[in-house]
């Protein structure tokens, strides 16, 4: 779920706010002794252009934030609507959800992540409700599990949901699938507080790379490697380098403040999160890594292999407006938040290189 540099600043930050301007304080610790951890350079980036596949034309999408593919289906949260859209074949199937605490219903919050777990069941994942929800591809709900936990993102693997608190020392939490009981928690290497530090705090993003967890917080150079059973296994990270905001953002991020802008107004981060966001091309094996990138309309990812290996770097101009969702199979499904239309591109050629 990786997301361009105006709605880390300023879309995210309205969420920020709405969790009492949460701040980021984060102290550096180390790995531990004898974790495998390798530390690449970045790699020059190569240009590659890609193919529209289809645009997505739906008059009622209003603030599209997550989505995931599975083969012909392609689910679509709107955190404003509140609701859920369900493709197949780029034509609308049915729409799913409606503002509430009901069943079936969703409050969101301008946060709001969806996961397909089978070919036949998708999650919802409602932070403000802190709860997440299973339904069919006819719309029907076939189970809820209650958490105890608002997460920046979640994952579901076998019997587990897995968690990653925005705020707190907690890095991962595993939550029983049955019952929503903690199963174990993973202490965090970098913590996240309370009104201290610059805005937007970071928060942290896990994505499953076949059995194993890949951990990354946005404002770190590292990704760590998790299982199930086990705390952390191995790790790597990048040099990515500090690129500010484009010329802009924080007057931006100050429009949407309102009655917060002067709170705010010195605690601004000056310079980007390194990176973003993760996703895993479940169809290639391919690990991608949305990076910091001081033009817009250009989107960067660094690519790495199912064992972490570093692979290349790509930059693809994808529109000044569009927010990456999900991208499998060779496809990534953007939402351009000028038009309020889904753009699919085939992406596959990047894998020729």
């Amino acid at each position: 779920m990786k997301l361009k540099n105006l709605f880390v600043g300023v879309g995210f930050c309205s969420l920020i706010i709405f969790l009492v301007i949460s701040c980021s304080k984060s102290p550096e610790s180390e790995v531990e002794e004898g974790i495998d951890f390798p530390i690449y350079e970045q790699k020059e980036a190569q240009v590659f252009t890609p193919e529209t596949l289809t645009v997505i034309i739906n008059d009622s999408f209003a603030s599209i934030f997550n989505g995931d593919f599975y083969q012909d289906y392609l689910v679509l949260v709107d955190v404003t609507l509140s609701k859920c859209f369900l493709y197949q074949d780029s034509q609308l199937v049915r729409t799913i959800g409606n503002k509430g605490e009901g069943p079936g219903e969703f409050q969101f919050m301008q946060s709001g992540f969806a996961k397909f777990v089978s070919d036949s069941i998708f999650a919802v994942y409602d932070p403000v409700s802190a709860r997440v929800q299973f339904f069919n591809l006819e719309g029907e709900l076939t189970k809820t599990v209650k958490l105890q936990h608002f997460s920046f993102d979640f994952e579901v693997f076998d019997d587990y949901i897995l968690l990653s608190p925005l705020m707190g020392d907690d890095e991962l939490v595993v939550v029983n699938i049955e019952d929503g009981e903690i199963i174990n928690k993973y202490p965090a290497r970098k913590a996240v507080d309370l009104q201290t530090g610059l805005l937007p705090p970071p928060w942290r993003v896990l994505e499953i790379v076949n059995d194993t967890i890949y951990y990354m917080m946005v404002d770190d150079y590292k990704v760590y490697k998790y299982t199930v059973e086990d705390s952390i296994v191995s790790g790597f990270g990048v040099e990515w380098e500090v690129i500010p905001y484009p010329e802009g953002t924080k007057e931006e991020i100050l429009e949407r403040a309102g009655e917060y802008r002067t709170m705010i107004e010195d605690r601004i981060r000056e310079d980007q999160f390194p990176c973003y966001f993760m996703y895993f091309d479940k169809t290639s094996d391919i690990l991608w890594i949305s990076v910091a990138s001081g033009q817009r309309g250009i989107s960067r990812f660094d690519l790495f292999d199912n064992q972490g290996n570093y692979l290349m770097r790509i930059e693809m101009s994808l529109g000044e407006n569009l927010l990456p969702l999900v991208i499998n199979d060779g496809r990534l499904a953007g939402f351009d938040q000028a038009t309020a239309q889904i753009v699919i591109f085939d992406v596959s050629g990047v894998y020729d290189f």
